[in-house]
């Protein structure tokens, strides 16, 4: 029985001292300051910086590709299509 109460007192002791002690650091992190910026990683509501830059690179690439598509059908430069608008059986 003695070893019973012992084991429950260890117990006792080692969770006072984790819940006053454990979950304590000094790192400079508060309540306050999450509020103030809860979603640090991100500048719109769903992307990041990266996320975003990258977004945009691919629209510039895919519009200026587009643009050297049209400026050669403007100049009839591109090749006819030898499809036909119905389908063949």
């Amino acid at each position: 029985m003695d070893w019973v109460m012992g084991r429950n007192l260890g117990t006792v002791v080692v969770g006072v001292v984790l819940v006053f002690g454990g979950c304590s650091s000094d790192n400079g992190f508060t309540p306050k300051k999450a509020r103030k910026n809860i979603s640090p990683a991100l500048e719109m509501m769903a992307l990041t910086k990266e996320q975003r830059k990258n977004r945009t690179a691919y629209t510039f690439d895919v519009n200026l590709r587009q643009l050297n598509d049209d400026v050669d059908s403007i100049l009839l430069l591109d090749r006819p299509t030898y499809l036909t608008r119905s389908p063949m059986p």
